[in-house]
């Protein structure tokens, strides 16, 4: 990168309100609770339950129509019925999110070369940056948006590289800075919401490794609306700050749901959860639970097990049960939900 691009010239607008600042600071305190009496490992089955969860929210944010049931038996190489397109896309993004140990977060190579990855086999121009103009309409047709000329794409993704690496502000702002002006400059003819969805959990692993396993993406697939209503209000005002503040409270209320083993503030119990527990609260709580074999298979574990664990939930009083014994639903059994 040349003189750091002329001694870092480029300066994106934003603010660091008093939201962000509190979600900051929460998210700081929190990540210092999880590490106590802790081995700050996260288990394997933990692991792969967020890894599907956060492929599967970015490309349902897309419009993907696969199940998380669907994406993890792509994975595990399982023929399933659905459209090859978006079976593609499932191995694709998984492929990608697999290289991230490997990436440089502030190289436009690895940028290009995750994008080829992401878009393989769905688009002509994987792995480049778009030559055309690319704008986001509305349902009536008209352009509500119209993205930077594709001529200014190249220096504008390497200033944002450059301050994302160089600027002094923390990493935890500077990743959803990254995020929103990555969206703004839209790149990519296509693909551009889920490699920078990608990109964002590769800068907060540069903060805290454990973000490369909590699936932020979980939580703006529930908040859709929300998360597109921010980019909307920033692109309005050329100030990113709306984002941010979305972004900085989806971040922290996906590390909450991850990392609390105690389920004092999410049910109110003061009892802790093991591994397997927070895996099945958090597929009951998400909407990912189908049903017993189901849940068991995604985890790992048998039938016998699985009802075990419900069985305990049950018992702590963190889900409920509607209906009958075969074909009733699952419940987080908390009063605010």
């Amino acid at each position: 990168m040349s003189e750091m691009r002329d001694q870092m010239t480029y300066e994106p607008r934003f603010t660091v309100t008093a939201k962000i600042l509190d979600d900051v600071m929460d998210i700081t305190d929190t990540l210092a609770k999880m590490r106590l009496g802790k081995n700050n490992t996260i288990l394997p089955q933990l692991r792969r339950a967020n890894r599907l969860r956060s492929l599967h929210s970015s490309l349902a944010i897309e419009g993907n129509s696969l199940s998380l049931d669907d994406v993890s038996a792509i994975i595990d190489g399982k023929k399933i019925v659905g459209p090859e397109n978006e079976i593609t896309d499932v191995l694709n993004a998984y492929a990608a999110y697999d290289m991230m140990d490997s990436l440089d977060p502030f190289s436009t190579e690895n940028l290009l070369k995750v994008h080829g990855v992401m878009m393989e086999g769905t688009s002509g121009s994987a792995g480049s940056f778009r030559t055309g103009s690319e704008g986001v309409f509305d349902g009536d047709g008209n352009c509500i948006y119209l993205a930077p000329g594709p001529e200014l794409v190249p220096g504008m993704i390497d200033d944002l590289l450059d301050w994302t690496e160089n600027s002094d502000y923390p990493m935890m702002i500077k990743s959803c800075v990254f995020h929103y002006r990555f969206e703004y400059i839209h790149p990519f003819e296509d693909g551009n919401g889920r490699v920078g969805r990608l990109w964002q959990t590769l800068l907060l692993s540069q903060y805290d490794g454990s973000f490369e396993w909590i699936p932020v993406e979980s939580v703006i697939r529930r908040d859709q609306k929300g998360y597109y209503d921010a980019i909307a209000v920033s692109n309005e005002y050329s100030d990113c700050t709306p984002f941010l503040e979305f972004m900085t409270g989806a971040i922290l209320k996906a590390l909450k749901e991850f990392m609390e083993s105690s389920v004092r503030e999410d049910a109110g119990c003061t009892e802790r959860l093991t591994s397997n527990e927070t895996v099945l609260y958090a597929m009951i709580r998400d909407g990912y639970y189908e049903n017993i074999q189901q849940a068991a298979d995604e985890m790992g574990v048998s039938r016998p097990t699985l009802n075990r664990i419900l069985k305990s939930l049950r018992d702590k009083k963190v889900i409920r049960k509607e209906g009958n014994k075969k074909s009733g639903i699952w419940y987080i059994d908390h009063p605010g939900r």
